[in-house]
């Protein structure tokens, strides 16, 4: 599904994925993918903590987007006027 959209991101965009991720090319984009484990071999300690501090920032986005899915005000529609208002909810809810 995703080999077939067409994404539109600059030089400046970074990506986080998982290795499920891997041979994917979003334009100038920077995809952060961990490394794999080559057969039969050790993984070398610098790609240990690459894994380690790519899975630490990927657990506090997951986190944050879960704390948004469990508030019912952003599930729905928000019929707020003002787009203030609808940023400062999804900033409480990113909290």
């Amino acid at each position: 599904m995703a080999d077939n959209a067409v994404f539109l991101l600059s030089a400046i965009t970074i990506l986080l994925a998982d290795s499920g991720f891997q041979g994917l090319t979003l334009g100038e984009a920077t995809l952060l993918l961990p490394c794999k484990k080559p057969r039969k071999k050790e993984r070398p300690e610098h790609e240990r903590q690459w894994n380690t501090f790519l899975a630490r920032v990927r657990v506090i986005v997951e986190n944050a987007l879960a704390n948004v899915k469990t508030l019912r005000i952003v599930k729905e529609v928000v019929r707020l006027n003002k787009a203030v208002t609808r940023d400062l909810v999804m900033e409480i809810a990113c909290d």
